[in-house]
């Protein structure tokens, strides 16, 4: 392959990873709203799930990996879900990632307590 076919395929890319970086970090910041409202302490995990999908599935594309991965560790053992959603954020976006506000609250919101 020519080496301007190469480039254009790469900056063709780039906008896509990085609205996909994004996207982790907007889940953070939806996490960030969870935590500031002021009867989260009284959901249930799913009323939490509930609020946070619903940020998701209206801010985030059905093809967002960041999307995707909250879509499957919802259902994940709730002392795993944050270290899942981490590790899924890191193998896209290729850095360290970190979410104080989704550590302190992902096993406490999801499908399953």
């Amino acid at each position: 392959m020519s080496r301007p076919i190469l480039t254009i395929i790469f900056l063709m890319t780039c906008p896509v990873a990085t609205a996909q970086a994004n996207d982790f970090d907007k889940v953070c910041h939806f996490f960030s709203s969870l935590e500031d409202k002021n009867n989260q302490r009284s959901m249930s995990h799913k009323e939490r799930n509930q609020f946070i999908s619903g940020k998701i599935s209206n801010q985030l594309s059905s093809h967002s990996n960041a999307r995707i991965a909250w879509e499957a560790i919802a259902f994940a053992s709730s002392e795993q879900r944050y270290a899942l959603f981490k590790s899924g954020a890191e193998s896209v976006i290729k850095r360290k990632w970190d979410c104080d506000a989704m550590k302190r609250l992902a096993h406490i919101t999801g499908e399953f307590e």
